[in-house]
């Protein structure tokens, strides 16, 4: 058996590595031997994948010393922490078996009996000859560790150039054959109890889901599984399952991410939410080099020649790009250089073709969606375009309030954007504060909270609803101590049309009434229920409002979810605005909770959801009333809407002009109605 077909069947124990078990330090020394020796297939190059071949072997003693010592190719397997079949397992023992065998031979010194025998009958005496070690175990180690690297190197050489580009094309043959979807933790995805776990989620999304799991890994580039496998075999010897799938992911493209980002989220399947944390927390970023390139070929101009200072080392990597900061020639400004990740257009479209040729017809509009969603976030031009309405719609420097808009000076490209830099650390990664200064923060996001929804549900439905921690920056430095907030990433932003906006804002009012009748009407404002299902989904709101585990705030969410699952269209807007404002409740809610820590007698004051949204219902319905007051169209509130909230305003702590607002509209609340409901 030539040397090349035995350390084939060795390597490719890394293409069957579904699993990890805990490994030893010696375990951890076997997968990195295969890491390294699968890193080098990945070279076109001949001569260069022969080289790394080369050093790859050499880089590891310890795997030829552990079995000097007694441990047999089973034992090293087993503490490698690879599940293999039995077939396989065999195959593997006896070229591992090739293989040390082969290196002892190279050792010039009197082994022990067997050792001068043909390496055939070694081969087939394995375990005889390696106890026949045991009396010369530390002779053994000694030549072995005195044999220096050249020699070791015209070792190497020893075995033809052929023979392991031949090791290497089979290699590349076997991890094209590999099916991923096989490897266990894609198969957890796919356990049942997964997706019965999934709450709040379009039933859509997750069809489309299922069909990935199905469909997706079977079709992935033979590069994209030589990443995987790499990354698989370079994780710690106590690596969980869900770092696994989180390497997995990693390496996937971004529709893929992106469902699961939507999944993980809604998820209790404690797998998948650990998954979903080490995705968001530990994504490898791309070579500087590509950085580099991308900078220079966009601009056609040196880095030298644009920044004073740039930082090498990314200041965070995402699923989609990543950002570096920089200083710029001239103004010396520090700004962030945002840039997308390599191919990504390209291996987006190639997942948007896979799974909508596998997809059922019905999920279409989901998936359409899902894609144009998608495709705004990569493109860093539209992006640009989104950061000046922000700009428009949130920037308020007295209310603390601002947006990292393009830096001045610079342009926008498809893949690569100048941003100015933003002051402080995201809102989930805050440095201690006192209590005051904790309300200081709390009262500042109550701010915008309210600009956001005014904004995107009384004027012009414009709305940033990608809110999680990261993208919201905040600084209560001596630069700035009443608090500063900077909003980043606006990579996903919606319009929502006037039709949408209202028949939200008459949902929300619906659900704060308890009243199925008019939550049904506010959704048959922008969303056609056949007549044969109207009972039924009467009857699908009246046992959300029933249900007390679900919060008031997320009812909404869950109605739309429930219908959506019914087969009736919702538009796409309403859902992602939903998204958005689940973010800041759930921003409010840990607030809220910080500030109870640092003031348990409760003596500072705290923001609500419920209050703050209902504020901005106020503003815009002081709009509505100049509306009909000087006879324009754009009615919001129905009759009955506005009669019944203005009865319910006292119930709650508003901000003086807030309880101005609402004390007027009680007493006025007969001229309000007779002005809303005369002909128009």
């Amino acid at each position: 058996m030539s040397i090349a077909k035995n350390l084939y069947f060795f390597l490719v124990i890394s293409l069957f590595a579904s699993g990890f078990s805990r490994a030893s330090d010696i375990g951890t020394e076997v997968r990195y031997l295969l890491r390294d020796i699968v890193t080098a297939s990945l070279s076109q190059d001949q001569p260069e994948r022969a080289h790394l071949l080369d050093e790859a072997l050499l880089k590891h003693p310890a795997v030829f010393e552990a079995w000097i010592r007694g441990k047999t190719p089973k034992d090293l397997l087993s503490e490698a922490g690879l599940q293999l079949d039995d077939t396989l397992r065999a195959h593997i023992e006896n070229s591992l078996s090739a293989y040390f065998l082969q290196k002892l031979n190279f050792l010039k010194s009197d082994f022990p009996k067997g050792s001068e025998m043909p390496f055939q009958w070694q081969l087939d005496h394995a375990e005889t000859v390696q106890k026949a070690l045991k009396p010369h175990e530390e002779l053994l180690l000694s030549l072995a560790r005195s044999v220096n690297i050249d020699t070791k190197r015209s070792m190497m050489k020893a075995i033809s150039p052929v023979a392991k580009n031949e090791l290497i094309s089979k290699i590349t043959e076997e991890i094209e054959r590999v099916q991923l979807s096989d490897f266990q933790i894609v198969q957890e995805l796919k356990d049942p109890r997964f997706l019965e776990d999934i709450k709040g989620v379009p039933k859509g999304a997750v069809k489309i889901f299922e069909t990935v799991l199905e469909t997706y890994f079977n079709h992935m580039t033979l590069e994209t599984k030589q990443k995987i496998i790499i990354d698989l075999l370079s994780l710690p010897p106590s690596a969980t399952k869900g770092q696994q799938i989180s390497v997995v992911l990693q390496n996937s493209g971004p529709l893929m991410q992106k469902l699961f980002q939507l999944i993980g989220k809604r998820s209790t399947h404690p797998l998948v939410r650990e998954a979903s944390d080490q995705l968001l927390s530990n994504i490898k970023p791309f070579p500087f080099a590509e950085v580099k390139k991308r900078i220079e070929t966009r601009t056609g101009k040196s880095i030298e020649h644009i920044f004073s200072e740039f930082n090498i080392e990314p200041l965070a990597a995402g699923t989609v790009g990543q950002v570096h900061t920089g200083k710029l020639k001239g103004s010396n400004k520090k700004v962030a250089i945002k840039i997308l990740r390599p191919n990504i257009q390209s291996q987006a479209e190639y997942e948007f073709k896979l799974i909508r040729e596998n997809l059922a017809p019905e999920y279409l509009p989901t998936f359409d969606e899902l894609k144009a969603g998608i495709l705004r976030e990569l493109n860093l031009y539209e992006e640009a375009k989104a950061i000046a309405r922000g700009k428009e719609n949130y920037e308020s420097p007295s209310e603390g309030i601002y947006v990292a808009g393009v830096a001045e000076g610079t342009e926008a490209y498809e893949d690569l954007l100048f941003l100015e830099f933003a002051d402080g650390k995201p809102m989930n990664k805050q440095p201690t504060m006192t209590a005051q200064e904790k309300f200081q923060q709390s009262k500042r996001f109550s701010q915008f909270v309210k600009k956001w929804a005014y904004q995107v549900l009384f004027n012009g439905g414009f709305a940033h609803v990608d809110l999680h921690g990261g993208n919201i920056f905040y600084d209560i430095s001596q630069s700035h101590p009443n608090g500063k907030q900077t909003l980043i990433d606006f990579g996903s932003t919606i319009n929502l049309r006037p039709t949408t906006a209202r028949s939200f804002i008459r949902l929300l009012s619906a659900i704060h009434l308890t009243n199925p009748g008019l939550i049904l009407k506010a959704i048959q404002d922008d969303a056609f229920i056949p007549a044969e299902k109207e009972t039924a989904v009467k009857r699908n709101i009246q046992l959300i409002l029933e249900d007390n585990h679900i919060p008031k705030g997320q009812k909404a969410g869950f109605i739309l979810i429930q219908i959506q699952q019914m087969g009736i269209p919702i538009a796409a807007e309403t859902i992602h605005l939903l998204r958005g404002k689940l973010s800041l409740e759930e921003h409010i809610s840990t607030l809220n909770s910080e500030l109870d820590q640092l003031d348990p007698d409760k003596k500072l004051g705290r923001f609500t959801a419920r209050s703050l949204f209902l504020q901005s219902g106020l503003r815009g319905l002081a709009k509505d009333f100049y509306r009909f007051v000087t006879g324009k169209s754009g009615r919001t509130f129905t009759p009955e809407m506005i009669a019944r909230l203005a009865f319910e305003i006292p119930k709650y702590q508003l901000t003086k002009t807030a309880t101005k607002v609402g004390g007027w509209l009680n007493r006025h609340c007969a001229f309000a109605l007779m002005k809303l409901a005369r002909p128009r």
